[in-house]
């Protein structure tokens, strides 16, 4: 659907809260070449994701992993 309301360009910022392995290949296949991906929902996930680099470097994106805080604070 992204690629479709984009026209096959990709989003600008793809945000992965979903906290599931297959949400981050997903996030680079939707992202635009040279966007960025926020990895929020895998912080507390040690389940291994396989993504071959080259899809992160051919686009020219830009991963940021981000602990948003203790569960207690929202």
């Amino acid at each position: 659907m992204i690629m479709g309301w984009t026209q096959g360009r990709g989003a600008d910022v793809i945000i992965e809260a979903a906290g599931v392995p297959a949400a981050f290949p997903e996030a680079i296949d939707m992202v635009r070449r040279g966007g960025r991906v926020l990895i929020m929902g895998l912080a507390a996930n040690d389940k291994p994701v396989t993504i071959g680099a080259g899809a992160i470097a051919t686009k020219h994106l830009r991963v940021t992993g981000v602990v948003s805080g203790y569960f207690p604070h929202y």
